[in-house]
């Protein structure tokens, strides 16, 4: 766990979203983490730490102190903005709800983290031709074109194409094609809501 919080944690603050903010002097940004900037404001009497999304602009207090976060109190402060009603998708989450759909850069995002970092941790090499092909299989998914592709034998088409159908899927990277072409599918399903309120991704199996 501990892991996957660090990789989250982020000390460059994007300063165009920043400036949205209207911050007071005794506002300090200290990091993002799960698509949020946490904000330290000093009052003279305590510090109160705000999660803010840099999408929606949401926020809210996740703690009170007497003391000033401090370096070894940072996981444990990313946790709880991960558990909050504002926290945005994780750099490693493809999920996304009905209306939404993940950014391309975003699935090469993961794609590259699950080739390089992840896939290593089990015994597998990195392979150049294998990224490739994933990534390749990836822009074709999401311009819903037709690929014949060749590679050679052992360079693992089989997780090549499967990781880029996960998350292309889960992060209804095409959906917009599904909603429009067929009416069918649990993306077009979850809009209409049937009359116990349950949602179609509940009632058929991906």
């Amino acid at each position: 766990m501990n892991k996957n919080i660090e990789r989250e944690i982020s000390r460059n603050i994007p300063k165009d979203k920043m400036i949205h903010l209207d911050l007071s002097k005794e506002t300090i940004p200290l990091f993002t983490a799960y698509g949020c900037v946490l904000l330290e404001r000093d009052t003279g009497r305590s510090y109160i730490y705000t999660a803010v999304n840099l999408t929606s602009g949401k926020r809210t207090v996740i703690s009170r102190r007497s003391t000033p976060l401090t370096t070894s109190g940072v996981n444990a402060m990313a946790e709880i903005i991960r558990l909050s009603t504002v926290a945005g998708s994780g750099k490693l989450e493809a999920e996304r709800v009905f209306g939404d759909k993940i950014a391309l850069e975003k699935c090469r995002e993961i794609m590259t983290t699950v080739f390089k970092e992840i896939l290593p941790q089990y015994g597998y090499k990195i392979r150049k031709e294998q990224v490739s092909l994933s990534m390749h299989i990836l822009e074709v998914i999401n311009k819903r074109l037709i690929s014949l592709a060749e590679a050679e034998v052992g360079i693992g088409k089989t997780l090549a194409y499967v990781i880029a159908a996960i998350i292309a899927k889960r992060g209804r990277l095409n959906g917009y094609w599904n909603m429009s072409y067929y009416t069918g599918t649990p993306y077009v399903g979850v809009a209409e809501q049937g009359k116990s309120g349950e949602s179609m991704d509940k009632k058929v199996k991906i």
